[in-house]
């Protein structure tokens, strides 16, 4: 890992992770919310085929960060709500991430939150983890 040297003000390397980590686990969370309401609305399959030909990487991003968010979600839910103060703080809208906080919240209840990076008992089928996504929203419920 490189590790940029961001000069001497204070301040700035913190303000460099609050929009660092918000621009990816930002994406991921939405990325996430976007495959979680085409499994409950039905298009899932449609828009994957759409995705695949249209945004072939936006739909590689999709399979392969929405079965993984699980694994770290529960380190994320403090990160969005870190993330949701900064953003207030400045005076733009705390609203995304105060959803990507939600989303975070909902995988950390998934039984796929058990496992690590490390022994992730996590299936990269993301139709399979879609619904495992749905059936602990139903436990919610």
């Amino acid at each position: 890992m490189v590790v940029p040297d961001l000069g001497t003000d204070v301040g700035r390397a913190s303000a460099m992770k609050m929009v660092y980590v918000s621009s990816t686990k930002g994406a991921f969370s939405l990325y996430a919310a976007v495959a979680l309401m085409a499994e409950l609305t039905g298009p899932r399959e449609d828009l994957f085929r759409e995705l695949a030909e249209s945004q072939p990487n936006t739909l590689a991003s999709i399979e392969r960060i929405v079965p993984h968010i699980p694994l770290d979600a529960k380190r994320w839910i403090f990160e969005m709500a870190d993330i949701v103060k900064t953003y207030e703080s400045y005076g733009v809208t705390p609203h995304f991430h105060k959803g990507a906080g939600d989303i975070m919240e909902l995988a950390n209840c998934t039984p796929l939150a058990a496992g690590t990076q490390e022994n992730a008992p996590t299936t990269d089928n993301l139709a399979e983890v879609l619904k495992i996504y749905v059936d602990t929203m139903a436990l919610d419920n």
